[in-house]
């Protein structure tokens, strides 16, 4: 269940971008955790967690290598 959505910016389309977080934190770093999603660089000055983000990518990276 969602706890809180922060509004980031809006994109060329009029759509906003938001960070939703849920009980087991940001919700786009467990996507990246999970392999679902993937954080493009080009938009981490409008990602206030990018480091969150980031680290999520890690793991899933990690967990890939030791499954190979």
């Amino acid at each position: 269940m969602c706890q809180a959505v922060s509004i980031i910016t809006t994109d060329r389309y009029g759509r906003s971008v938001a960070e939703v977080w849920n009980s087991g934190g940001l919700v786009k770093s467990r996507l990246v955790h999970l392999g679902l999603v993937y954080p493009y660089e080009q938009y981490k000055s409008d990602c206030p967690s990018w480091d969150i983000v980031k680290r999520g990518e890690e793991y899933a990276i990690a967990l890939i290598s030791q499954q190979l």
